[in-house]
């Protein structure tokens, strides 16, 4: 390793979390010592992961208020340093490390924001419309499976968040969301980010298919009528990405 490697590597582990490891290194300035110059690299990585969560969670920045919302996200950080290249993925758990605090509310919206984040960041997939379920011979109902588009997320949270996010985006205004279910879908349209609310019946047929059951077998106390207009909406909606009907394999011989 070369000794322009060793500093870097050296500087970076003081700045990360183990300080004094580059300071001998380092020479005091004119104007101050070592360790305020070495401070201010200290304070400017935090506060650059700080900023890149509230680019991610403005709303549930805005929710918590400014100084909240620090503390939980310098808190965040300690407990979970950044191990990947990309900033892009720091906030992954943050959602769950606000629920771990007792911030329920707050991670449910945290939650919401990451899930759309994902829908656009998201692969692009064919989808196929609800021609596709008109074509189908009745027999291939009982096998039949969808697949959802890449970008296609349900969330189970315990606030309305959604409604709370859209009037802040519209007003500038966040009031809490009282508690009580809600069962989103998440997905990107083209280059639309889309979401809405699914009733009870119709998140369980979601979680189901998505879990790869087949359409006949996950409807289980689902009226089939509408399971049929749910899986429609979704064709139209362009959350599938295909159907499989394909037959079993034969056992071998």
């Amino acid at each position: 390793m070369t000794a322009l490697a060793q500093l870097q590597r050296g500087f970076a582990r003081d700045v990360l979390g183990a300080p004094g490891t580059i300071s001998p290194q380092i020479c005091d300035s004119a104007r101050t010592d070592r360790e305020t110059l070495l401070g201010v690299y200290r304070f400017a990585y935090g506060a650059r992961l700080v900023e890149a969560l509230g680019k991610d969670f403005p709303a549930t920045a805005a929710l918590m208020g400014s100084d909240a919302f620090e503390g939980a996200a310098r808190a965040y950080i300690a407990a979970h340093p950044s191990h990947r290249p990309s900033i892009r993925w720091l906030g992954a758990d943050f959602a769950g490390h606000l629920a771990r605090q007792g911030q329920a509310m707050a991670a449910d919206l945290a939650a919401f924001e990451w899930a759309l984040g994902l829908a656009f960041d998201g692969g692009d997939g064919d989808t196929v419309g609800p021609e596709a379920l008109a074509a189908l011979a009745p027999a291939a109902w009982e096998r039949l499976r969808a697949r959802f588009h890449p970008t296609v997320q349900g969330l189970d949270l315990a606030h309305a968040v959604h409604d709370v996010w859209r009037m802040w985006r519209e007003t500038g205004e966040i009031t809490p969301a009282p508690a009580g279910p809600a069962a989103l879908l998440i997905w990107r349209r083209n280059l639309e980010v889309q979401y809405r609310a699914m009733a009870a019946g119709e998140a369980m047929l979601f979680h189901r298919l998505r879990d790869g059951l087949r359409f006949a077998a996950a409807l289980d106390d689902i009226e089939p009528n509408q399971a049929v207009a749910w899986l429609a909406g979704w064709c139209a909606g362009g959350l599938v990405g295909g159907l499989e009907t394909a037959a079993p394999s034969p056992p071998a011989a």
